[in-house]
């Protein structure tokens, strides 16, 4: 795989040796004035390691949130001089790894790759994505749907690409309905679309289509992994801190979840009442029919792509419009 380190510091990567010995790895040295449109022209996934020492938190913060936003870059930080106050914040934002000072002199090593791969529930292998072209036989879609390659860069309007989708819609909405004036509704509809918009746009997530309450993301299905997983399952598990950090509404927030792939013209958000989908149709159902509040499902193809260490987190549930289901198991 590819690794970056960005850095105007030329022996930096002599910490990275271990990376430079590797015939599966490779690293490079950018400059900080040439990083941007270095990486720009990356197709691929990466890592991407971004040294903050001679820059204020000003400076270094306008960086790391460019590098958070690029679709392909799993952005990761080396803090030689232990001077970011609060390194949980940038994993929060969606960063991957942090080596600050004693970590950064001990040298990075092959294994902690697997360790960031297992995190992230993916392969960060640039060999392991699918290029953009027709679908792969195992998923059994037809042949005219196309892999648009994890970047929506490769989706145009009309045409007929495979999709990860995920459903999501806040609970309790007619307790909200009857306690809640229209401003404070107002907010809360807000809130909830804006939490989960920050959580599924670092990893390429859209919103397209929304009700009151809830709705449907899109991923540009990448032909190998989930990552929308993941970061499902840190939103079932992190409940009562989201709702403490992302709801100022002094109360407990409770959302259901399901997640599942499947096939659909492409149309932008706004224009897309004449889609006809068997696939949009299941997951609005499963998600309005089928859901418990509070849960998290994934459907069978997505749970047999699924990094080993998360599919222990997932129980078989049945079937459901005859898909096979299963439940992420509660941890709180």
């Amino acid at each position: 795989m590819k690794l970056f380190v960005i850095s105007d510091q030329k022996k930096i990567t002599d910490h990275f040796s271990a990376i430079k010995r590797s015939r599966k790895n490779s690293i490079e040295l950018l400059p900080r004035k040439e990083y941007r449109s270095r990486l720009k022209d990356e197709t691929e996934t990466c890592l991407v390691y971004y040294d903050i020492s001679q820059q204020e938190e000003k400076a270094y913060g306008k960086e790391l949130r460019f590098l958070l936003k690029m679709p392909h870059v799993c952005a990761a930080v080396i803090d030689s001089k232990d001077a970011m106050e609060d390194p949980a914040l940038f994993f929060r934002q969606g960063g991957v790894d942090y080596l600050g000072k004693k970590l950064f002199q001990r040298g990075f090593q092959t294994k902690r790759l697997k360790e960031i791969e297992d995190f992230l529930g993916t392969s960060i292998d640039s060999a392991a994505a699918t290029k953009p072209g027709t679908c792969p036989d195992p998923l059994s879609f037809p042949q005219e749907c196309i892999i648009p390659g994890g970047e929506w860069k490769h989706v145009e309007q009309g045409k007929n690409y495979l999709f990860c989708m995920l459903f999501a819609e806040l609970d309790s909405t007619s307790e909200w309905k009857r306690s809640s004036g229209q401003d404070h509704l107002k907010a809360v509809k807000d809130k909830f679309q804006g939490f989960i918009r920050k959580n599924f746009e670092q990893i390429n997530g859209r919103i397209w289509m929304w009700n009151e309450f809830g709705g449907l993301v899109l991923f540009p299905y990448n032909g190998s992994s989930f990552p929308m997983v993941l970061a499902a399952c840190k939103l079932m598990m992190n409940r009562a801190i989201a709702s403490c950090e992302d709801f100022p509404f002094g109360t407990p927030i409770s959302y259901r979840l399901g997640i599942h792939i499947g096939e659909t013209v492409y149309k932008e958000r706004g224009n897309t009442g004449t889609i006809v989908s068997d696939a949009i149709n299941f997951i609005f159902h499963l998600g309005t029919k089928y859901a418990v509040p509070g849960n998290l499902y994934i459907t069978r193809q997505v749970y047999e792509t699924t990094h080993p260490g998360l599919k222990e987190l997932f129980l078989e549930e049945g079937e459901f419009e005859g898909k096979k289901i299963f439940r992420m198991r509660r941890v709180l």
